[in-house]
């Protein structure tokens, strides 16, 4: 969990569970309400050629695997809402990278750290059962296979991945950890058989 601001509480959701376009939607809000200083997004898995690139290559440099965006820029606050939910990490924050107050990661899992006064004002709805106070916990206990493969995967630079280092297993892991990749497209962090366009069960057996 990232480091928050004292009066700011602690706010997660598993994306699974959040409507698809929920960060597109409310990363605006959080942004006009926090007035953050800075936001970011890791690209790890665009390559040239990618819409998304083509799109926004007017507006920004993405060539890296970590973008700093201007809050201030409208721009920016767009780009961020529309490739923030399929980015390895898409953070808003304010005077440091440890003081967030909007996080999404891996497509999987939300983080909101707002203050009471922030989230009337932002009229974000976390009433729901989807939201609790603690963090993402993806395939805790979780007994499917190729577990370790993932963890190298995780630490690898994307151009190793490219070349098929350390790949999704093509068998069945037995265990599915769901990510969105798409709006209407899930597929599990272990395997290339963990495929749904239909909302799949939470994550772990």
């Amino acid at each position: 969990m990232s480091n928050i601001r004292p009066a700011a509480r602690a706010r997660f959701a598993d994306s699974v569970d959040l409507d698809p376009h929920w960060l597109a939607t409310h990363a605006p809000t959080v942004v006009s309400v926090a007035r953050p200083r800075w936001m970011s997004v890791d690209p790890y898995g665009l390559a040239v050629g990618d819409p998304v690139l083509a799109r926004w290559s007017t507006v920004l440099d993405v060539t890296g695997h970590h973008v700093v965006l201007d809050p201030d820029d409208p721009d920016h606050v767009r780009f961020f809402a529309e490739y923030g939910p399929y980015s390895a990490a898409a953070m808003v924050g304010m005077t440091g990278p440890g003081d967030v107050v909007l996080e999404a990661v891996d497509g999987e899992c939300v983080g909101l750290y707002l203050t009471d006064a922030e989230l009337a004002e932002s009229r974000i709805d976390v009433s729901g059962d989807e939201w609790r106070t603690q963090h993402c916990t993806r395939g805790s206990g979780c007994p499917g296979r190729f577990r370790a493969r993932t963890a190298i995967r995780s630490r690898l630079p994307w151009f190793l991945i490219r070349l098929g280092v350390a790949q999704k297993a093509a068998r069945d892991c037995g265990c599915h950890d769901w990510y969105r990749s798409g709006d209407d497209d899930w597929r599990c962090y272990h395997c290339l058989v963990g495929h749904s366009t239909t909302r799949p069960p939470a994550p772990g057996c």
